[in-house]
C-alpha cells in the first residue's frame, strides 16, 4: 500500500491550525466583544459607573497654575492638594508639607467607633458614659450637657457636624488602641518630614498630617475600603452638613454636595485653619485640601473659599469647552 505522504502533510497542518486555534481563543478574556463586556477595561465601564467617550477632566495643570498665582499675589504659606477620586488626576502646592491635625482626627477615630459597630460590640444607640473628665470647652457645646450618658449616634453627630471636642473624648475613649494603630500606619496619616515640625502647643505632640494624608482618609471613605459601605456612607453624610459651611464660604450653588471636615485653632501660638473634603459636581468627584497658617480666621476662611470655588469653576468651564471641542472635532 502507498502511503501519501502529502495528505498526511496537510491533515497534521489542519490539526496544528485547529489546536493553535484552540488555544488563542482559550486564553482570550472570558469577556468578549459578542457579550458587551471586556475584561481588559475598568470594571466602572462595564458596570456603567463610568461611561464610554466620557471625557473625564485629565488636565489639572491650569488649575495649579491660577491658584499658584492666587497664593504668589497674595503671600500666603498655604498647602493644597486636589485629585480626582474617578480617574486618580491629582495637584498638590507644598501637599507635603505638615501642619497639626486638630479636629481631623475626629474623621479617623469616627472609622474606628463604626469598626467597633461593624464587629457587634457597639450599635449607634449603645449609651456612652460622660465622665467630668471629657467634658471640654475647647470647641462645642455638648460640655454644658446635665446628661450622664447618650446614644452613640448622638455623640457621632456632634463630632462630625459640630466638631464637638466633649463627643470626641468620648468616642475617643472608646476605640481600640491597637485598630488606631494599624489604621493610622494604613492610611499613612501623620507626616514624618522633620522639616515640618515648627508648631508650638500640644498639636506637636499628636504628630502632623499633610493635604496628602487627608486624600488617604477621604478616598478610604470613598472607597469604602476599610468599613462596610453603609458605615463609610453614614459618615461622609454627617460631613457633608456641619458648621463649617463651605458651600457658602465658597459660594457654591445648592445643587453641589460637599463632605468635608475642618480643623482650626486659634488660642496661645497656634494659627491655623484647614478644610478638607470631597467635591460632588454633577458626576466629578473631586477631593481638596487647603491648610493655612499664620492668618486670621476671617482671612482663612476666604483663602479656602477663593481656591475651592476656583476648583467648582474649573470643572464646570472645562466641562463646556470640552463639550464645545467634542463637536468641531465629531468626537461626539
Amino acid at each position: 500500500m502507498k502511503i501519501n505522504w502529502k495528505l498526511i502533510a496537510i491533515s497534521e497542518l489542519v490539526i496544528l491550525v485547529v489546536v493553535s486555534g484552540a488555544l488563542f481563543w482559550s486564553k482570550r478574556p472570558a469577556n468578549t466583544i459578542s457579550t458587551g463586556h471586556y475584561a481588559l477595561i475598568s470594571p466602572r465601564v462595564n458596570a456603567g459607573i463610568i461611561e464610554p467617550k466620557s471625557f473625564l477632566i485629565v488636565n489639572y495643570a491650569p488649575l495649579k497654575d491660577s491658584i499658584e498665582s492666587f497664593i504668589e499675589k497674595n503671600s500666603l504659606n498655604i498647602s493644597v492638594y486636589i485629585g480626582s477620586l474617578r480617574d486618580g488626576v491629582s495637584i498638590g502646592i507644598n501637599e507635603r508639607k505638615g501642619y497639626p491635625p486638630g479636629s481631623f482626627d475626629k474623621v479617623h477615630n469616627a472609622m474606628l467607633i463604626m469598626k467597633k459597630v461593624e464587629r457587634g460590640e457597639l450599635s449607634l444607640d449603645t449609651l456612652m458614659p460622660i465622665n467630668d473628665s471629657m467634658r471640654s470647652s475647647a470647641y462645642g457645646s455638648l460640655y454644658k450637657t446635665n446628661a450622664k450618658e447618650l446614644p452613640l449616634g448622638v455623640l457621632m453627630e456632634k463630632m462630625l457636624k459640630e466638631s464637638d471636642d466633649t463627643a470626641f473624648k468620648i468616642i475617643a475613649s472608646n476605640v481600640d488602641l491597637s485598630d488606631k494603630s494599624f489604621l493610622l500606619s494604613y492610611l499613612d496619616y501623620y507626616s514624618t518630614d522633620s522639616t515640618s515640625n515648627n508648631f508650638p502647643g500640644e498639636d506637636r505632640q499628636l504628630g502632623l498630617v499633610t493635604p496628602k494624608s487627608m486624600y488617604n482618609v477621604f478616598s478610604s471613605l470613598y472607597l469604602s475600603t476599610v468599613l462596610e459601605t453603609e458605615h463609610s456612607e453614614y459618615i461622609l453624610s454627617l460631613l457633608t452638613d456641619t458648621v463649617f459651611d463651605i458651600n457658602r464660604i465658597a459660594e457654591l450653588p445648592e445643587n453641589v454636595t460637599v463632605a468635608q471636615k475642618f480643623a482650626l485653632k486659634y488660642a496661645n501660638q497656634d494659627r491655623y485653619l484647614h478644610s478638607c473634603g470631597i467635591l460632588y459636581i454633577d458626576k466629578s468627584r473631586i477631593f481638596y485640601c487647603v491648610m493655612t497658617e499664620g492668618l486670621n480666621q476671617k482671612t482663612a476662611e476666604a483663602v479656602i473659599g477663593a481656591i475651592v470655588n476656583s476648583i467648582y469653576k474649573y470643572n464646570q468651564d472645562t466641562k463646556s469647552e470640552l463639550n464645545k471641542l467634542k463637536k468641531v472635532y465629531n468626537f461626539d
